[in-house]
């Protein structure tokens, strides 16, 4: 890190939140950027006192002049949203004002759960507000506060197959997995 700070950051969602997703399905995020010392002193007692409480035999190791609290600091950040949908880079200034979405965690197992047992009516929600009705499958991909990510194969009408990706947003932006429901 010292003679080259330049560094990645690949996150995706643990699989056993996408239960009966393929990982290309699943929504990631690349951060690139610099490794830098960790300088606040508010942000370096948070860390240490966590560092701390999560290791237990860290209490000693944190006081050393040996040990520093380091971070990556965002220079370009991309997103893929499953399968190369949705993918987009994100502004770093955006992104670093941004707050977690409150259903992240849940969410991908409610999206399984209408997928797997709602077939009917996500074939109405297609028809209804989407105008297709010649639909063989819809997968709800994502859910979040703002909406949901669908992937609809329906017939057109030379009667071949095609599957597009739709967002449908919710009226208001949801607190909690109940709301999204």
């Amino acid at each position: 890190i010292m003679k080259n700070p330049r560094a990645s950051l690949f996150a995706q969602m643990p699989s056993t939140v996408g239960v009966g997703q393929p990982p290309a399905a699943m929504a990631r995020v690349t951060v690139m950027g610099e490794i830098v010392p960790v300088e606040d002193q508010d942000e370096l007692y948070t860390l240490r006192a966590t560092y701390s409480v999560t290791h237990g035999f860290a209490a000693m190791l944190v006081e050393s002049d040996k040990f520093k609290f380091m971070k990556l600091k965002p220079e370009k950040i991309y997103y893929v949203g499953g399968f190369g949908v949705n993918s987009q880079w994100v502004d770093v200034e955006d992104y670093e004002k941004s707050t977690p979405d409150p259903i992240a965690l849940e969410s991908l197992e409610l999206a399984n759960k209408l997928t797997d047992s709602k077939q009917d009516d996500l074939r109405l929600l297609c028809s209804q507000f989407i105008g297709l009705t010649e639909v063989d499958e819809v997968v709800v991909t994502t859910i979040d506060r703002l909406g949901m990510d669908i992937r609809v194969t329906h017939k057109v009408e030379d009667e071949q197959q095609r599957t597009e990706v739709f967002r449908l947003g919710f009226q208001v932006n949801v607190r909690n997995l109940e709301e999204s429901k």
